[in-house]
């Protein structure tokens, strides 16, 4: 299902709109979003076709991303599925009670992960969908 809005793309998506995915030839998660699966001991990604991984924003990242694929979605919107990962990962890591120093270290990683795919993932947005 194309979104046809910024708002509409950003939102997490519902089981049927995952599914639809899945049926339109998405594996799932496939960790083409550049995370490892934990940061500071914090579950943030998993390969995985499950709904359940929705939940976690590396899966919702890679989610957007086959959305841009699929529909060629503008440009513009890989900045804000970029930014909600970045976002995502800060806020797995306070949920967790990741705290001082290591907190820190999360937050530069996911200020890395950041900068990789947005060098990078113009070439994932831009691929042709599978």
């Amino acid at each position: 299902m194309k979104p046809t809005t910024a708002d509409e793309f950003m939102q997490t998506p519902t089981k049927q709109q995952w599914a639809a995915e899945l049926e339109n030839g998405w594996a799932g998660s496939d960790g083409a979003s550049w995370c490892p699966d934990r940061i500071r001991g914090v579950r943030i990604g998993q390969i995985s076709a499950s709904y359940k991984a929705s939940r976690l924003p590396a899966p919702l990242h890679d989610f957007r991303y086959r959305q841009g694929r699929a529909y060629k979605l503008p440009a513009s919107w890989r900045r804000l599925a970029d930014a909600e990962l970045r976002l995502g990962i800060r806020k797995e890591l306070g949920k967790a009670g990741v705290g001082g120093f290591s907190y820190a270290i999360g937050f530069l990683e996911a200020a890395v992960i950041f900068r990789v795919v947005r060098i990078a993932g113009w070439f994932a947005w831009n691929a042709t969908a599978e």
